[in-house]
């Protein structure tokens, strides 16, 4: 299993930041904290709108880390409706509602930090031009006639005998 210096968080931080703009987390942002914070290198801070997104956020973001063979340390705020923090190491994931952003005021504890530019994936294969699709050339359907089972003739029963027959048996 490869170890990850923790000087080359940068590629996981923003791994990060496209996972939880994959589950339409709003507000991302990614700061560079190393020069000034002991506990990481870089934090990443995303928005979500309600208690499920926020969950949806937190484990988009663990299974792509995972997926890099990147595993979360220490988590905390299984149980909250408002925020979750995610410790890789060398970088903490900030999940939150709109409301705990702004209470907590986080864009600005990490005022020190040096925001990082990324972009969305999107955005990113927007950027490269897709190469031209040929038309597929037109198929035509042809209607296969239904086979179908020859009739089976059913022995012809008479009313009036079965009838009578029936009113014989019950006298």
């Amino acid at each position: 299993m490869p170890t990850t210096v923790k000087n080359d968080f940068k590629k996981p931080a923003l791994l990060a930041a496209r996972a939880a703009d994959d589950k339409k987390a709003e507000d991302i942002k990614v700061y560079y904290i190393g020069e000034n914070s002991s506990l990481a290198d870089y934090a990443v801070i995303a928005t979500a709108d309600s208690a499920p997104q926020l969950e949806a956020v937190a484990d988009g973001v663990a299974h792509s880390l995972k997926e890099e063979g990147l595993y979360r340390l220490h988590s905390e705020g299984g149980r909250s409706d408002s925020w979750r923090v995610l410790d890789y190491g060398g970088f903490i994931m900030h999940v939150v509602t709109n409301t705990a952003r702004e209470f907590y005021g986080l864009d600005r504890i990490y005022h020190f930090g040096r925001e990082i530019r990324w972009e969305a994936r999107a955005a990113a294969s927007a950027a490269k031009p897709a190469p031209a699709k040929k038309a597929a050339p037109k198929k035509t359907t042809v209607k296969k006639a239904a086979a179908r089972k020859p009739a089976v003739k059913k022995p012809a029963v008479r009313r009036g005998a079965a009838k009578a027959g029936a009113a014989r048996k019950s006298r």
